[in-house]
Order: structure tokens, then sequence, then C-alpha cells
């Protein structure tokens, strides 16, 4: 089950799995506050739009991964969170992300992807909420378009929504997921608790109510 650690409430949940309809929902409305709370931390952050990215996943991630390669020999330090989304007029397939670091020219960036367009701007609180939208809207939904909603992105994105560097978050999400605990509202402090019993469950309500 999934219990609100400033609550008490508890949710019925089989897994912590973020392909789950039920606890993958939940993830999804946690990680879009936390991918807009860390955007908003950076001082220079950059919005970075990648066009027509292969249509295949495995091609797809290995492109990005290439660039941030080349980024890293080339002598950029840089971190970013990435997602692909397909638009919905043309139907390509493109990458956003927030890209935080070295300052990294548009010329560069379009020759390595390719020669295809890339847009770089500064990014803005609104864009944190922009690249987190599928997580955003999936948690938004309910019932069965829900889980249909996160299959059609955890398929676009390889079975994760969101993908980013190591040091994106400044230490492992978990961690991260805790230091704001106090700031983020309650739907933001969901803990995984597979243990949880009802006895447990008694005791717990008992002692959040004195």
């Amino acid at each position: 089950m999934v219990v609100d650690r400033l609550t008490g409430q508890f949710w019925d949940a089989d897994c912590d799995s973020g392909v789950c309809s039920t606890c993958g929902i939940n993830r999804a409305r946690v990680r879009a506050r936390l991918i807009t709370e860390r955007s908003r931390a950076f001082e220079h952050p950059r919005f970075l739009t990648f066009t027509k990215a292969p249509e295949d996943w495995q091609q797809r991630r290995c492109k990005v991964r290439d660039l941030a390669r080349r980024l890293r020999s080339d002598g950029y330090r840089t971190e970013w969170i990435w997602v692909t989304e397909r638009g919905s007029k043309t139907g390509m397939v493109h990458v956003h992300a927030i890209q935080t670091g070295d300052y990294i020219p548009q010329a560069y960036l379009q020759k390595r992807w390719g020669d295809f367009r890339v847009d770089i701007r500064s990014a803005k609180p609104k864009h944190g909420e922009y690249i987190s939208k599928s997580a955003g809207r999936i948690a938004g939904y309910v019932g069965k378009t829900a889980g249909m909603d996160l299959d059609a992105a955890l398929s676009l994105n390889g079975g994760r929504l969101h993908h980013w560097s190591r040091g994106f978050f400044g230490m492992p999400i978990r961690e991260y997921r805790k230091s704001l605990s106090e700031a983020l509202p309650r739907e933001c402090v969901l803990q995984f608790n597979p243990d949880a019993r009802s006895e447990k469950r008694a005791q717990y309500t008992a002692n959040t109510s004195r």
C-alpha cells in the first residue's frame, strides 16, 4: 500500500512501479513537481528542443547519449533532463530538455544533432512545468483514460516518463524528494510501504492523531 506521511491516508497498491496503472500515476504526479522545483533552483537553465528525433526508441536514446558524450569530450560541463514527445500537428518526434551548466552554442548543438533544427532559449519556470506536462496530465486523469495515457507516454520514452543525467538532481532522486518533503504538497510526499498491514495502519493512525 501507499501511505501519505503527512496525513496518514493509505491507498492499496501492490508495487512502486512506474508502469503500474495505480502507482505509476502517483509517481507521475510526484515527478512533475520535482522537475519543476529543481528547474527553479538553477541560476541560468536553458530549454532545448531537438527536432526530427529518430522514430525508433533505441536509436533516439543512443543519439541523445552520443550527444552527451560529445559534449563532455569537448569540455562542456552540463546536466539535463529530457523527454520525447510527438507533435500533435506534424506527428514527428522531438526531444525537449532542460539544460544547466556551461552555455552551449546553438550552432554547435545543431551540427551535433545532424543539422536538424535545434531551438535554445532561456528556461523559465513554465518550461519546468512544460517538460513535465505529460506527467502532470497523467496524474490529473483517473481510471481507464489515465492508464491509456500513461502507456502511450511510457512507450514513447522507453518505459520511463523522463530521463536525466546523473547530476541533474544533485543527489539520488529519492533523497531529493525527501529533502523537499516539508515544502511540497501532500501528493508529493507519498511513500511506498509494501510491508504495511492492518495493525501497522492502526498504529500509524493512532500515533499521528496525538
